[in-house]
């Protein structure tokens, strides 16, 4: 399968850690503002490549649901209104 993130083809174990890799870095960039958005597409983009994947296990597909959950909830964040408190 081909990595989002370029590199040419790229192993099962691979899409998911990079997976968790851009979700990680998409809610470090929304947490400081910056949206996170390309680093969340990437990871979606893997997570979508993984899902039909015969080579995960029950463990890595719940994972990667996490994942998922997780980065919707960066969407969410990301797309709310910010206020100022003080």
């Amino acid at each position: 399968m081909a990595a989002p993130w370029g590199g040419g083809a790229a192993p099962v174990s691979e899409l998911l850690a990079g997976a968790y890799e851009r979700a990680a870095l998409a809610a470090y960039d929304a947490g400081r503002g910056h949206g996170g958005r390309g680093h969340r597409e990437q990871a979606e983009r893997a997570l979508d490549l993984l899902e039909g994947a015969a080579e995960l296990t029950t463990g890595g597909k719940l994972f990667a649901a996490g994942v998922r959950k997780e980065l919707h909830d960066i969407r969410e964040v990301s797309n709310s209104p910010r206020t100022l408190s003080g």
